[in-house]
């Protein structure tokens, strides 16, 4: 890909896209910030800072920076979640000798 910092970018709704703004992949709902704005032979693309990848920007649309925060935070919760979960895993060997089955 051949880097170019003039290009003029925009989102679906044909706003201007710049880096900086907070968009949503329309395919996945991933949101993020842009990073960096490019552009080659196959079309404009713009890369996101959540997941470090390039985006064709006919799929972008600006959204609201609240948006940006709400999932951080929900993957905050997600993460707290699995991090509690892996504390109450035991390694040791439990006996389920006892354990009987109800048919």
């Amino acid at each position: 890909m051949v880097e170019n910092k003039d290009v003029v970018a925009l989102d679906i709704n044909g706003n201007p896209l710049k880096a900086g703004d907070v968009v949503r992949y329309l395919n996945t709902g991933t949101v993020g910030q842009v990073l960096d704005v490019m552009k080659d032979d196959e079309g404009t693309w713009a890369q996101m800072d959540t997941t470090g990848l390039y985006y064709q920007v006919d799929f972008l649309l600006i959204v609201d920076a609240s948006e940006l925060k709400d999932k951080k935070k929900a993957e905050k919760g997600r993460m707290g979640a699995e991090e509690y979960a892996d504390s109450q895993s035991s390694s040791q060997p439990v006996d389920i000798g006892q354990v009987t089955g109800g048919g």
